[in-house]
């Protein structure tokens, strides 16, 4: 049983057809969603570290 299963996926790729291949290289590159605006605003302001008690720091 278990040689089964490690066999399972080795009877070989089986070929695109004309119409498949077709399709694929019509639908182009994915191209990523990026909304810019969301982007900046999530940016967090940094300022001064306030050091405050309980902190480790390392000298």
């Amino acid at each position: 049983m278990a040689a089964l299963f490690c066999v399972a996926g080795c009877f070989g790729p089986t070929p695109s057809s004309a119409e498949e291949l077709r399709a694929f290289e019509q639908a182009g590159p994915i191209r990523p969603e990026v909304d810019l605006a969301r982007l900046v605003t999530a940016k967090l302001p940094a300022g001064p570290y306030r050091v405050v008690a309980g902190d480790v720091l390392e000298l």
